[in-house]
C-alpha cells in the first residue's frame, strides 16, 4: 500500500500556480486587463473569456490530478481485497486449522496417557478397586480412624531394641567363641533380631485378637503365643545358663571348676548338663533374664501399637494410598501434556486474532485513506476555483484602471466557477 495515503504530501498535488499566488502572474493578469480596456474591448466578454481560458486550464490539471487519484484508489481496493481475503479466508482457515489440530492431539494424548490408554485405565480401575476395599474394611470397623502409632519409626525402634541385646547377650556365646569375638558378636546380634521377630508376631496376635473369638480361633492363636512364649522363655534361660558358665568359668579359674567342666564336657552329654544344670543361678543371672524379658516385652508393646485391631484395615489403606500416588501420576503426566498442548494452541490463537486486529486495522484505515482522496480532489477543485475567481478579479481591477469610471465588471463567485470545473468521478468500487 502507498504509504502517501496517511497524509496530504503524498497525495497527487496541482500545479503549484493554483495553490501559491504568484505577484508575476497577477501583475500580467492586471495588465492583460489594462490592454483590454485600451483596445475598447467589451468588459464582461473580455472577462469571460479570460476566465473560460483559466478554467480550461485548470480543467485540464484537475483532469491529470484526478487520474492519478483514481488510480492511487484502484491500488487501494486492490490492497484492501488483499486484506479482506486474508481476513475472511486465510486467517479463518488457519484458525479452523489450528483447532483441528488441537483437537487431534488432545484425542490423541488421550489415547496416549489419558483416560482412553490402558495404562490410565488400569491404574484408575486399582485405585477404583483399593478405594473399595478400603470402604469395605471402613464399614466393618464403623468408619473409626486407622489405630496405628510410629509409623516409619516402628523398624527403627525394633532395630534399636535388637542392636540393646547385643552387649547383654554377647556373653553367654563367649564360653564356646572366646577366641573369635566377632562369632559372639554377630550371634548375640542373631539372637536380639529373633527375640524382636518374636515379640513383632506377639504384639501382632494381640493386637489383632477377635472381640468375639470361636473357640478354634483361641486354640490357633492360643497354641500360637504359648509355642513362641515357651521358645522366648526357653531360649532366654538357656543363654542365662550359657553367660552363668562363663562368668563362673572366668571367675573361679583357680578353684579347679574348669578342669570339672572340661571333664564332665569329656564325658557323656548327660555328665555335661548335669554339671552345668547343678550351678545355681545367681542375682547376675536373674537380672539378665530381667533385662531380656524387659527388652522382649518393649518389642511386644511396640508392635502391640504399631498395628491396628482388624488385620486388613492398614493394608487397605496402604493400597489405596499407594494405588492413587500411581494414579495421581499418570494423571499429572497426562495433565502437564494437555497443558502443553493447550499453551500451544492458545498461543496460535492470540497470534491469529491479533493478525485480524492488525487486519481490521488496516481495513479501516484504508476506508479512511479512501476518504482522504475524495476530499483532496474537491479541495483541489475548490483551490483551482478560488485561483480563477482570484486571477479574474485581478483582471477586472485591470479593465476598470484602464477605463476610469466605467462599468465595474462582476466575477462569478468560487462556487460558480467550481461548477464550471471537472468534478472528481471515483471509481465505482469506491463511490
Amino acid at each position: 500500500m502507498n504509504s502517501g495515503f496517511s497524509n496530504r504530501a503524498g497525495l497527487p498535488q496541482l500545479s503549484p500556480r493554483w495553490t501559491t499566488p504568484d505577484a508575476a502572474a497577477a501583475q500580467s493578469d492586471r495588465n492583460a486587463g489594462l490592454q483590454a480596456a485600451r483596445e475598447g474591448a467589451d468588459g464582461p466578454a473580455a472577462l469571460a473569456r479570460f476566465r473560460r481560458r483559466l478554467a480550461d486550464e485548470g480543467a485540464g490539471d484537475l483532469d491529470r490530478l484526478h487520474a492519478e487519484c483514481r488510480q492511487l484508489l484502484d491500488r487501494q481496493e486492490r490492497e484492501r481485497e488483499a486484506r479482506r481475503h486474508d481476513l475472511d479466508t486465510t486467517l479463518v482457515e488457519r484458525g479452523r486449522a489450528n483447532q483441528h489440530r488441537h483437537d487431534e492431539r488432545a484425542a490423541a494424548l488421550k489415547r496416549e496417557n489419558g483416560p482412553e490408554s490402558g495404562p490410565y485405565k488400569d491404574r484408575a480401575g486399582r485405585a477404583e478397586a483399593a478405594q473399595a476395599a478400603l470402604r469395605s474394611v471402613r464399614a466393618a470397623v464403623g468408619f473409626r480412624p486407622l489405630r496405628t502409632h510410629f509409623g516409619l519409626l516402628y523398624p527403627v525402634m525394633m532395630t534399636a531394641l535388637a542392636l540393646a541385646e547385643v552387649p547383654v547377650n554377647r556373653a553367654a556365646f563367649e564360653l564356646t567363641f572366646r577366641e573369635e569375638p566377632l562369632v559372639s558378636l554377630l550371634l548375640a546380634a542373631a539372637v536380639g533380631g529373633l527375640l524382636m521377630a518374636f515379640a513383632h508376631v506377639v504384639g501382632m496376635l494381640l493386637r489383632r485378637w477377635p472381640e468375639r473369638p470361636r473357640l478354634a480361633q483361641v486354640a490357633s492363636r492360643g497354641g500360637a503365643l504359648a509355642v513362641i512364649l515357651a521358645i522366648v522363655g526357653g531360649g532366654i534361660y538357656a543363654l542365662a545358663r550359657m553367660r552363668q558358665v562363663f562368668m563362673h568359668l572366668t571367675s573361679t579359674e583357680g578353684e579347679g571348676f574348669a578342669q570339672r567342666l572340661q571333664d564332665a564336657l569329656a564325658g557323656t552329654p548327660r555328665e555335661a548338663v548335669t554339671a552345668i544344670a547343678d550351678l545355681p543361678l545367681g542375682v547376675g543371672d536373674y537380672a539378665f533374664i530381667a533385662v531380656n524379658l524387659l527388652i522382649f516385652t518393649f518389642g511386644v508393646v511396640a508392635s502391640f501399637l504399631r498395628h491396628d485391631p482388624h488385620p486388613d484395615y492398614e493394608k487397605a489403606v496402604r493400597e489405596a494410598r499407594r494405588t492413587e500416588r500411581t494414579f495421581a501420576r499418570i494423571e499429572r503426566r497426562h495433565a502437564e501434556a494437555m497443558r502443553e498442548e493447550t499453551a500451544r494452541f492458545e498461543a496460535e490463537r492470540r497470534a491469529i486474532e491479533g493478525e485480524m486486529g492488525a487486519v481490521r486495522a488496516q481495513l479501516a484505515a484504508l476506508g479512511s485513506q479512501a476518504r482522504a482522496v475524495q476530499e483532496h480532489a474537491e479541495a483541489a477543485r475548490l483551490a483551482v476555483a478560488r485561483t480563477v475567481r482570484r486571477r479574474c478579479d485581478t483582471f477586472a481591477e485591470g479593465v476598470q484602471a484602464g477605463r476610469p469610471g466605467g462599468e465595474l465588471l462582476a466575477v462569478p463567485g468560487v462556487e460558480a466557477i467550481a461548477a464550471e470545473l471537472p468534478s472528481f468521478r471515483a471509481p465505482a468500487h469506491v463511490a
